[in-house]
């Protein structure tokens, strides 16, 4: 594997040709080559993967194709969002205005996407739910597709439709939060997936985040270490992480805590979410552990 995740590499293995006995051999090919790169996790496989999501690349042009047109969240097409290179591809598409010729609208309370051969549908997200802070029809540009499946992908980022009101600075501001995640990404464990009430096989991702055990400092912060830096005499909280809570009603991760006086400060991390919080903000705090119990945490 490690000769030919260097030959995915540089350049050198050509995909076959369709034909009429093998229609699709072409796409087959590469999705098996993207599902056996992201499984081996070695650095020549990361390196292979984060190539193909470089422009030029002779798989580029047909795995960004289909990201785009492939629904995260059906296991058979999640093979391809199962690595942290598919991120890079949608980051790039982020500044893509394109129109796709179709159409996003709320119709028979569903969010619709109608588009040149069809449409599908979906259940209407809590963040549109209040009619006053949402449009009925807008025209879908490609960087919405690309923005809907990022704040879909990454817990921690804002989420996002451009049925929004705001849609415009919401994806300045998704732009932005995805940038500020400079340590990279990490995919979320099957524990961690379970508590965020995600389905097993979802792929998601988690900024790359490990305690650092020591108070985090500004610099930490810019190289996205850490989501705060406190002022004056600090030490790190006595919270083996990362931890879980609740917060404003919705399951979050810890993946910081600090103390500074009295006061007691964490960094949260959840859906559309990651902010520094204080104790009185949080309810049911308690580390993630291999033993522990989801209905234990929850359910007395």
């Amino acid at each position: 594997m490690e000769h030919f995740a260097k030959d995915i590499e540089g350049h050198k293995t050509p995909l076959p040709k369709d034909a009429i006995n093998r229609p699709g051999a072409y796409q087959t090919a590469l999705q098996e080559i993207i599902r056996d790169l992201s499984k081996v996790n070695t650095p020549a496989a990361d390196r292979a993967l984060f190539a193909i999501a470089k422009k030029g690349h002779r798989y580029h042009k047909l795995t960004a194709a289909t990201l785009m047109s492939t629904s995260h969240g059906f296991f058979d097409e999640e093979i391809w969002f199962g690595h942290t290179y598919c991120l890079k591809i949608l980051r790039d598409y982020l500044d893509d205005t394109t129109k796709t010729g179709g159409t996003y609208r709320i119709t028979n309370g569903y969010v619709e996407y109608r588009f040149k051969n069809g449409s599908s549908s979906s259940s209407i997200p809590k963040f549109l739910s209040d009619p006053n802070q949402r449009l009925k029809q807008v025209p879908a540009k490609i960087c919405d597709q690309a923005a809907i499946k990022l704040s879909k992908l990454v817990f921690g980022l804002p989420r996002y439709h451009p049925l929004q009101k705001q849609a415009k600075q919401n994806l300045t501001g998704l732009k932005k939060a995805f940038d500020r995640m400079t340590n990279g990404f990490r995919p979320a464990t099957d524990l961690e997936t379970e508590f965020l009430q995600q389905h097993i096989h979802t792929t998601l991702f988690l900024p790359r985040m490990p305690p650092l055990k020591r108070p985090a400092t500004k610099e930490d912060v810019k190289k996205g270490l850490a989501i705060f830096s406190l002022e004056g005499k600090r030490s790190v909280a006595k919270l083996h992480l990362p931890a879980v809570a609740k917060f404003s009603g919705q399951r979050v991760l810890i993946v910081q805590a600090e103390k500074s006086g009295r006061n007691t400060m964490y960094g949260v991390i959840g859906m559309g979410i990651k902010k520094k919080v204080t104790r009185s903000e949080l309810s049911q705090i308690k580390s993630m552990k291999r033993s522990f119990s989801l209905f234990n945490l929850f359910n007395h």
